[in-house]
């Protein structure tokens, strides 16, 4: 069957004096198959193709990665291997220089959200497959409610998030994909933290990149969401505690403290069993 795709329409308007209007954009989906979006969520995202698949575009390779591969008569089957050389390539730099301007429209049950956003490529291993997943930053989403799935630690909906993260099912990807997905939802409501998702196809400048998993994001604004939680009032540590990425700046030297006491510390004894039960939830 032919692949799906999207029309996107740009619009400025010149007055008669030579003024030019802020640019319109929608996106359309015309064809019999359209009414199969009805019932889900479609994320469109519009971006300067030179941005993403230009010489030093976010989803390339990049020519300093490509000389490497060539020279040292490196394959494609075994780049995965090499994990060394991917900080080399376009697709794994990160912070500011990494992010670039957007539009986004998303179509959820009918409804449509459209803001204008900051995107960059995320994720770790799964940077290297076809399929990349992206972060989305939104200029405006104040009344958004993207995640049918998401209650803050009292039950209430939480909506209006401003970032969020486009998974392409992580080391999954070339599996069965959903994996993280059903983890997720499966361990929702225990007694610790999973990030909800919403399962979403996207086109990108039109064109039908595939299924992905929109998911919340491990930040401040997740925090703050789920329990009111403000940046200085929080510690958390992301990768296995490998590095410090937001919260008290204490954290760390806590964590790595608490983590000696454990390797040294005997279990069998109750009375040290009792005060790790009050430090760790067990």
């Amino acid at each position: 069957q032919p692949v799906p795709k999207a029309t996107v329409l740009t619009v400025k308007l010149l007055d008669q004096y030579g003024r030019w209007s802020d640019s319109v954009r929608k996106f359309y989906y015309v064809g019999e198959d359209y009414e199969k979006y009805l019932n889900f969520t479609v994320v469109s995202l519009n971006v300067s193709p030179e941005s993403l698949f230009g010489e030093d575009g976010i989803y390339m390779n990049g020519k300093e990665y490509e000389s490497y591969l060539i020279l040292n008569n490196i394959s494609d089957v075994e780049i995965a291997e090499l994990s060394r050389i991917w900080a080399l390539a376009n697709w794994w730099e990160k912070g500011e220089n990494a992010r670039k301007p957007a539009f986004v429209s998303i179509l959820k049950e009918g409804r449509v959200y459209q803001s204008g956003a900051a995107i960059n490529i995320s994720g770790h291993a799964s940077r290297i497959y076809p399929q990349k997943s992206f972060t989305l930053r939104f200029d405006s989403a104040s009344d958004w409610l993207l995640i049918d799935e998401n209650y803050d630690a009292i039950g209430n909906k939480i909506q209006g998030l401003s970032t969020y993260k486009m998974r392409n099912g992580g080391s999954q990807n070339q599996k069965d994909f959903l994996n993280d997905y059903i983890c997720q939802a499966l361990s929702s409501g225990l007694a610790f933290d999973t990030q909800a998702q919403q399962l979403c196809v996207l086109f990108l400048n039109g064109e039908y990149w595939g299924l992905y998993e929109l998911t919340e994001k491990y930040n401040d604004e997740y925090f703050y969401s789920h329990y009111g939680l403000k940046k200085q009032n929080h510690p958390a540590l992301i990768k296995s505690g490998l590095y410090l990425d937001l919260g008290r700046e204490d954290a760390k030297t806590n964590y790595d403290a608490f983590v000696d006491w454990i390797e040294e510390s005997d279990f069998s004894d109750d009375k040290t069993y009792d005060i790790l039960c009050q430090k760790a939830d067990i």
